[in-house]
């Protein structure tokens, strides 16, 4: 009999939960809230068989774009337990905080920079 073709085939190692990371799912997966626009890496996790994503959609990077139940082509609903945070912005995030030391500064201060005159003193 020849092999299926269903939208689960051949993903026997590829939906298998890792050595010693077998058992109840953390906390934290259901705890961890996520905002639109957050990137988040997809991966499957074989043992919640609701909303999983196609295989297809594996190991790949997106970001959010609703809470809710709208169904829009070209974008997929996954439950929390399919997915992680990224960390495909982290460099980016300190090479920004390398190249502009001076704004986190003046968050902290209580200074304030007018256009015209000089700085002056909030309190």
């Amino acid at each position: 009999m020849p092999a299926g073709h269903g939208p689960c085939s051949r993903t026997r190692e590829l939906f298998a939960r890792p050595f010693r990371k077998k058992g109840y799912i953390p906390l934290t997966t259901y705890l961890r809230t996520y905002k639109i626009g957050d990137y988040v890496d997809i991966k499957v996790n074989g043992t919640v068989h609701k909303g999983m994503p196609h295989k297809f959609y594996h190991d790949r990077t997106g970001h959010v774009w609703n809470v809710g139940n709208r169904i829009i082509k070209n974008r997929i609903h996954v439950r929390v337990e399919h997915l992680q945070p990224s960390r495909c912005t982290e460099e980016f995030q300190l090479r920004k905080k390398k190249r502009f030391p001076k704004e986190e500064l003046l968050k902290g201060s209580h200074f304030c920079l007018p256009l015209t005159k000089g700085i002056k003193a909030l309190h």
